[in-house]
């Protein structure tokens, strides 16, 4: 439900059932992981399946990302259609930005797609980023690098067009932290740094935005 500031009710957005008989590893019908879009004005983003909520039911698509703004009236936007579970998504600073992750449980298997909400659809189609096995630590890509907008929400820190990854930097002989700029065109990553044998060192994050153009080539 969704309340205005003197505490009137606009709409009900759904009424979900109880989640008594919903099959293992399977997911509510309805709307789930309903958020607030943190670069748009009153924007409400969540998943839907598409295969009934259940893993063992055969579907193209089995989650659809969904958007709906102020005033809430008329049918949500189709953000993307997901072939396995939508597990998370992390929003940009800028342009409607977003990375989306979805699961394949049979096979353990981790996506991750950079999306443009902004853009119509006519735009360009989403664009796969990274996928692994959601057991292999050594492929993982590392964690983007977010700051606070002045509305208190968290999002991607973008500079110019990179992002950074810092993560644990597993290996054979240990693990190694690391930081990464990515360019969000190329989805090329550059190595900025990376702990030594000797020690061990990790990214928390820029100190501030000049630190991140420091950075830049």
């Amino acid at each position: 439900m969704i309340w205005d500031r003197q505490g009137k009710l606009v709409q009900t957005l759904a009424t979900l059932p109880s989640p008594e008989g919903v099959p293992i590893e399977g997911v509510l019908t309805g709307p789930r992981g309903m958020h607030w879009r943190p670069t748009a004005p009153a924007t409400l983003v969540w998943a839907e399946a598409l295969d009934g909520g259940n893993p063992k039911v055969k579907a193209p698509f089995r989650d659809r990302l969904r958007l709906r703004s102020a005033p809430f009236q008329g049918e949500a936007i189709d953000l993307l259609r997901l072939e396995q579970r939508f597990t998370g998504i992390r929003w940009g600073e800028r342009e409607g930005l977003a990375f989306v992750t979805d699961y394949d449980r049979d096979r353990r298997w981790q996506r991750t797609f950079l999306i443009k909400a902004d853009q119509t659809e006519a735009g360009p189609a989403p664009r796969l980023v990274w996928e692994r096995s959601a057991r292999d630590r050594y492929r993982h890509p590392g964690t983007p690098l977010s700051r606070t907008l002045p509305n208190g929400e968290r999002v991607i820190w973008q500079s110019g067009k990179s992002i950074f990854l810092a993560g644990a930097g597993a290996s054979p002989g240990g693990d190694y932290p690391f930081l990464d700029r990515f360019d969000l065109e190329t989805f090329q990553s550059e190595r900025v740094f990376q702990c030594d044998r000797g020690s061990h060192e990790s990214v928390s994050g820029p100190a501030s935005r000049e630190a991140a153009l420091i950075a830049e080539p």
